[in-house]
């Protein structure tokens, strides 16, 4: 699993490559949203459009994420679901608690006015992350 991050007008953004599963490090995503969300990035956009595959451990990443930012009343919002990743979603109605958006560009809107709290002046990376490259966010059609 590839893990960028960005900062975006105020809004930690996690863009997440690949597959999310036990043999593809689902446990670095909550790890790296706790330590996020202890130097008070709390909110987050949780990028999944590259990801083509998320087994029950990277579902259980996504909840603890969510966990770990609303205890410190922050928000995750979760993008680019896959229809199938969607679909269970909404089977275990975790689609009613999590967030969810078509794409980051929507994700980002939702989380307009969020501030992460006590953000630092530059985004910075996470420990095993890389940096985004500059994209422009997606347009409705």
């Amino acid at each position: 699993m590839k893990l960028e991050t960005e900062l975006v007008g105020g809004v930690t953004v996690l863009t997440l490559e690949g597959k999310l599963t036990v043999d593809h490090e689902a446990g670095r995503l909550s790890k790296t949203v706790r330590t996020l969300a202890d130097e008070g990035r709390t909110a987050v956009v949780l990028d999944l459009g590259r990801v083509d595959y998320v087994d029950s451990l990277g579902i259980e990443a996504i909840v603890a994420s969510h966990i770990s930012l609303t205890k410190r009343g922050g928000r995750l919002a979760v993008a680019g679901l896959s229809p199938r990743l969607r679909h269970l979603l909404e089977m275990t109605r975790l689609s009613e608690i999590l967030e969810t958006h078509p794409d980051r560009a929507h994700a980002l809107e939702g989380l307009a006015g969020v501030q992460n709290q006590g953000q630092k002046a530059e985004g910075g990376l996470i420990e095993g992350s890389q940096p985004s490259p500059a994209t422009s966010p997606a347009r409705r059609s």
